[in-house]
């Protein structure tokens, strides 16, 4: 392909050219396939190494789209950026007649590239998921004895809880837990969750600190609960660390932490 050819493709990808110029070069496009063959992989090559493809991403919010960018600035990334920018710089100076075996090869190589980065996107883990898989309120205590007349508005608020009516649940079970004097773990417990499906991140978090620094013999359980609301949160780092303070101390649902552990990591 001649110099001009170079530069008129370049100029076209470059918005650069004229209205009748832009005309021309489409007709171009349909009468000559060896000229679309070139200018369809200098336009693959220009929407993958062009500033704007690669940084597009810094003036957004998302969480994930964060950690994608994290990985395009990644050192490895970014030589393989300069690698291919050099092919391309190579493939313009390819004699006539090896550009259709050049087109293929860097093609494929694109290609395996991407397909490379698959793993990156498809092994984040995705905190809700976690959250729900991990979080088994079946193997939460009773929080009253039913039949006991005493405990009849516990009895209730589980009920509720047990519906997922943690709002009107979470009205009981905040006031029993200022004057309850038996089974106070299982009522810390069942606020905590019950604030935390609400979303009442910071209400949950002192309900489970609270209930880590009493004596009480469901304390344990405080530790797990609270790394569950990191991961609901998506602070996998926090949720990290107390996992591993979980299984460090042999504390309740070790092996659970495990696993979980070996998820995030």
């Amino acid at each position: 392909m001649s110099t001009e050819d170079q530069q008129l493709i370049e100029n076209y990808l470059r918005g650069s050219l004229s209205e009748a110029e832009k005309r021309d070069f489409h007709e171009r496009l349909e009468m000559d396939p060896g000229f679309r063959d070139v200018f369809n992989f200098e336009k693959q090559l220009f929407d993958t190494l062009s500033e704007k493809s690669w940084s597009f991403v810094e003036k957004t919010d998302s969480q994930e789209v964060k950690e994608y960018t994290a990985l395009f600035k990644k050192k490895e990334t970014q030589e393989l950026k300069e690698s291919l920018e050099e092919a391309a710089s190579n493939y313009k100076n390819q004699k006539p007649g090896k550009g259709k075996k050049w087109i293929w090869y860097a093609s494929a190589a694109l290609l395996l590239i991407l397909l490379s980065l698959i793993p990156f996107i498809a092994s984040k883990p995705d905190a809700e998921q976690l959250y729900a898989t991990y979080l088994d309120a079946s193997k939460l205590p009773t929080i009253a004895v039913r039949g006991n007349n005493e405990d009849s508005l516990l009895i209730r608020a589980q009920q509720l809880f047990e519906r997922k009516d943690y709002e009107q649940s979470l009205t009981i079970l905040e006031n029993e837990l200022e004057n309850a004097l038996k089974n106070r773990g299982a009522i810390y417990l069942y606020t905590g969750i019950a604030q935390m499906e609400l979303d009442q991140f910071e209400r949950a978090e002192t309900t489970f600190d609270q209930l880590i620094d009493s004596d009480l013999m469901d304390n344990q359980r405080g530790y797990w609960y609270k790394a569950l609301l990191y991961i609901k949160k998506n602070e996998m780092d926090k949720a990290e660390s107390l996992l591993v303070e979980i299984t460090q101390n042999s504390y309740y649902n070790t092996s659970l932490a495990q696993d979980l552990l070996d998820e995030l990591r």
